[in-house]
């Protein structure tokens, strides 16, 4: 495979690191998309183009008077660029500036390759050219549109950017969590309908949007978290916050996340709630079943074990009256003895339920007290 295919094939993210670190330093990324894998796309578009070039034809491309650039690959993908960034607005200047930093991206990542002196040549001559043949396509492309086919273009991509804006706007208020974007000073730039209505008592969705009283604010219950955020190279963190709503004091989950954005126009962060005060009523419902739990089941051994100490010395006891109730030679005692001996059967019945019970019933007692009840079957005692 040629050596300059390889190379470009593996350095993807090279390339696109390299030509947004020229952007930033030369200020094209305050009219540039925000998000890298934009860059990574441009990048992975041009490699394609030069590779299917490479593939064409190992030396550098020439022209001719009367070329035809819709055969030609690298032309082509500066025809389908200069399409994308004239109905963006973008100005042919600014467009070609940009390019030529492209190109330098593409030479200096041929200046650190292990070539050698022929292969690096040949290899920047190829480029060279490649870059020629884009920007021939895309001049090409650009004055070949009348001013009325521009202005026209112009309005169809106007809509469909503004269509997008209100679809990503819908998204954005539709979101059930409430949601807070902040400026580089943490001030409030926009919230969603949900935190709206949290913070706010404003119910309409857009409340914010197209009426930014609230714009400028400050979060002051969260000051305190965002300057220790900021204060770390942490993308995002986590933490719990117990916050007034509406008179009612409810626990949230709150996450702050830097703004991924590498061209760092929108520097900032989005600030995220979520409510989890009926998750936190039901872990506690949950703790107290658990301790009610606990608490039966050192209930059911005490019983057990209470039952097993008492049985033992009451079956002896009641060994030794039976034998004197039925001493026909005492009749008195014998009398005595047997009330007795009635009293000891029915303390071990008891006993003998006692170690029987398996789900404990109760029922009430004095200054609504519960106890065990033996008798009553299964009844669930209050957990207060």
């Amino acid at each position: 495979m040629n050596p300059l295919i390889t190379l470009v094939s593996d350095s993807e993210d090279w390339l696109m690191e390299r030509i947004l670190a020229y952007a930033k330093r030369q200020k094209y990324t305050q009219y540039t998309s925000t998000l890298a894998e934009a860059w990574r796309a441009s990048i992975a578009g041009l490699s394609a183009s030069l590779i299917e070039s490479i593939r064409q034809s190992h030396k550098p491309q020439e022209f001719q008077p009367q070329e035809d650039f819709s055969n030609n690959p690298s032309a082509a993908f500066g025809v389908k660029e200069a399409k994308l960034h004239r109905s963006r607005g973008i100005q042919l200047g600014m467009f070609l500036g940009l390019m030529k930093y492209y190109r330098q991206s593409y030479l200096d990542l041929v200046e650190i390759a292990q070539f050698s002196p022929r292969q690096r040549a040949q290899s920047e001559a190829i480029i060279l050219r490649f870059f020629d043949s884009v920007e021939l396509g895309f001049l090409v492309e650009w004055v070949s549109h009348t001013t009325g086919q521009l202005t026209q273009e112009l309005q169809v991509a106007n809509r469909l950017i503004t269509n997008e804006k209100n679809k990503f706007l819908t998204i954005f208020e539709s979101l059930p969590s409430p949601v807070v974007l902040l400026n580089a000073t943490d001030e409030i730039e926009n919230m969603n309908s949900a935190a709206a209505k949290l913070f706010k008592g404003l119910s309409v969705p857009g409340a914010i949007y197209y009426n930014p009283k609230v714009t400028g604010e400050r979060i002051p219950w969260l000051a305190k978290e965002l300057v220790e955020f900021h204060s770390t190279d942490q993308d995002r963190c986590r933490l719990e916050k117990l916050l007034e709503c509406h008179g009612e004091q409810r626990h949230f989950i709150v996450q702050l996340h830097r703004m991924l954005d590498v061209s760092e126009k929108f520097t900032g962060t989005v600030v995220f709630l979520l409510d989890i005060e009926e998750r936190r009523r039901v872990e506690e419902a949950l703790r107290k079943q658990e301790r009610r739990e606990a608490e039966l089941a050192a209930i059911l051994a005490a019983a057990g074990t209470t039952a097993h100490e008492i049985n033992n010395p009451l079956t002896g006891v009641i060994a030794v009256l039976e034998s004197i109730a039925n001493d026909p030679g005492a009749p008195d005692v014998g009398m005595q003895a047997q009330e007795a001996l009635s009293a000891a059967l029915r303390i071990k019945q008891a006993i003998l339920d006692m170690e029987a019970i398996r789900e404990p019933a109760y029922r009430p007692y004095l200054d609504k007290r519960w106890i065990l009840d033996l008798d009553l079957g299964k009844q669930t005692p209050p957990l207060d």
